[in-house]
């Protein structure tokens, strides 16, 4: 049966080997985007990892297309993330100082409060500055292109991307992978998964090769998913593929291509797996309720801190305000939150430690 439903049987240990053995390697453009939203350290280890597989890689003119579209509006979401966060952390360095809601704060924490504050918004500035980099200097931008030099697909003609639409119509109709989840985008962006997905199998035919698909975009029209744990690639796109090109074709988020990469002797810190799968948690959250957090996150967060008019141990505002950032993290994608809570964590165990042996 395995030859006729290839989809819903996992490849065994020699088909796997053979499959990396054998495959070109395809970056989306999210896995390229995201670079620039992970931290510096994990970035820069994802390149290294690129770099030791560079001459098996290979793009889709369309990822490149949407890379270049997308980039500088994600670099500044980033810059934007950075600067409110820094505003937040002025309006409670404003609270903790105020002497009428803390009168119990002593001086030596009132230091120590103002030299914490001091070092997250020079952190944010810090980083704040290297996004900027980005931008305008040797940056993630300019190591991108030296890996990815010659390794870019040629574009589909006028003719060719209009028969793509007129598939991809009749997909969406009968909710066929992959892009029936983005089939309400505006325009053409609504075609890019599926174009995507035509290079890809234009590709292997040409090579007469496998392929490896690595993807963050974690819908179920590009996984199999039960009880929105991923199982496996959409059974439909193995199937699809072997039956347009006679090939093999696997998919992976990037988390699990990093640990499988891992395994197979590259050379990957696993820290910045622990990194990437908790980013990649966030993004199955239901969209209304991300909406939701993002509207109301700051106004939720101010509130629960203005609850209180003393300070009854050292730091308890600020250990309230981490365990509303963990509420909120369960939740969002809310990016700048996230930035407070991984100083936070980094900060304050340190200060309580300090005022633990005063």
């Amino acid at each position: 049966m395995k030859s006729k439903f290839p989809g819903y049987y996992k490849p065994n240990a020699e088909e796997f080997n053979s499959l990396w053995e054998d495959s070109f390697f395809v970056l989306d453009t999210n896995v390229l985007l995201d670079l620039y939203r992970l931290s510096p350290e994990t970035s820069n280890s994802v390149l290294e990892v690129l770099r030791q597989i560079k001459d098996k890689l290979w793009i889709p003119y369309q990822v490149a297309f949407e890379y270049h579209k997308h980039l500088v509006p994600v670099i500044q979401e980033q810059i934007t993330a950075y600067r409110e966060s820094s505003k937040q952390i002025d309006v409670l360095n404003t609270m903790f100082l105020n002497k009428r809601k803390h009168p119990f704060l002593s001086k030596r924490l009132e230091e120590r409060t103002k030299r914490l504050f001091k070092d997250i918004k020079k952190y944010y500035d810090t980083q704040e500055t290297k996004m900027y980099s980005n931008l305008l200097d040797k940056s993630v931008k300019d190591d991108l292109c030296d890996i990815l030099e010659g390794r870019v697909g040629d574009d589909l003609s006028d003719s060719e991307k209009e028969v793509c639409y007129k598939d991809c119509d009749n997909r969406f109709q009968n909710n066929i992978p992959p892009g029936y989840m983005d089939k309400k985008k505006d325009g053409k962006e609504k075609y890019g998964d599926y174009l995507v997905w035509k290079e890809i199998l234009l590709k292997s035919k040409e090579d007469n090769s496998p392929a490896i698909f690595i993807t963050d975009d974690l819908k179920e029209d590009w996984f199999f998913k039960i009880d929105n744990r991923i199982i496996g690639p959409n059974p439909f796109l193995i199937k699809e593929f072997y039956d347009e090109t006679g090939q093999n074709v696997y998919i992976y988020s990037l988390d699990n291509f990093l640990k499988i990469a891992s395994e197979r002797k590259l050379k990957i810190d696993k820290k910045i797996i622990a990194e990437i799968q908790k980013r990649n948690s966030y993004q199955d959250v239901n969209n209304n309720f991300v909406e939701y957090f993002k509207d109301d996150a700051n106004s939720q967060l101010y509130k629960v801190l203005q609850t209180f008019d003393n300070l009854p141990k050292t730091f308890q505002i600020i250990e309230e305000y981490r365990s509303t950032l963990d509420n909120f993290a369960k939740y969002t994608d809310f990016f700048k939150l996230d930035k407070n809570k991984w100083y936070l964590e980094n900060t304050v165990s340190s200060n309580n430690s300090e005022e633990g042996n005063t």
